[in-house]
């Protein structure tokens, strides 16, 4: 016979439902902040290991001997190494000779670029963090060897070579480009809004028109 009363039972799994659905809430959350924080150790990490490489002896001396092999000169590099210049002479041997130890200092930079490259390809670091660190040097070593890369890649036959360089070179180009497009609409929205409240809704808008330019 109904009494009127509450129905425990209801109440009961509905109050253990509720607490479940907490617990799984504060779960998720822990989760997910462990995993931000093994991301930001994760990427602590690797940003010590490579500054470290850097900073290493053999990168420094690579980075000296760049000095004397700008881009005209990288290419002639390769050609004497790589290319269909066949020569029994014994001059020219020698001198193939000591270049090619050249290059081989000389490849430690696309290299630790290509590396960077790789990290970012397998989501290990951002793009925002690359440019950060490195954006400007990136950018510098790419203009550099932009040309002997494609020159190698036609000698070898192959379109791989350094392509991992070429594709955080082309991402950091790109995020530097928005970047600087979103802070000029900033910066004409905050010379059109003035006045209280506005400020909050300045890099909103700046978002926007930038979505909308990319889409367009």
């Amino acid at each position: 016979m109904d009494t009127g009363g509450p129905d425990w039972a209801a109440v009961t799994t509905a109050v253990a439902t509720a607490a479940t659905a907490g617990i799984l809430a504060a779960t998720a959350l822990f989760v997910g902040r462990q995993l931000r924080d093994a991301r930001r150790t994760r990427h602590a990490g690797l940003l010590v290991e490579l500054s470290r490489r850097w900073d290493d002896a053999a990168f420094l001396e690579s980075q000296k001997l760049a000095a004397d092999y700008p881009t005209a000169a990288l290419l002639d590099l390769i050609e004497l190494l790589y290319g269909d210049q066949v020569s029994s002479d014994d001059q020219l041997e020698e001198l193939a000779s000591k270049r090619a130890a050249d290059l081989q200092k000389l490849e430690a930079i696309p290299n630790f670029w290509e590396t960077i490259g790789v990290l970012h390809a397998e989501r290990a670091i951002s793009t925002s963090v690359v440019e950060r660190m490195w954006g400007a040097a990136l950018l510098a070593e790419w203009a550099t060897w932009k040309e002997p890369i494609e020159r190698l890649r036609e000698l070898r036959g192959t379109d791989s070579a350094y392509i991992y360089f070429q594709e955080i070179a082309d991402a950091v180009e790109a995020f530097e480009r928005e970047q600087r497009l979103r802070r000029r609409l900033a910066a004409r929205l905050r010379a059109r809004q003035r006045g209280p409240g506005k400020a909050l809704k300045t890099d909103v808008h700046a978002r926007i028109l930038l979505h909308r330019r990319k889409k367009g």
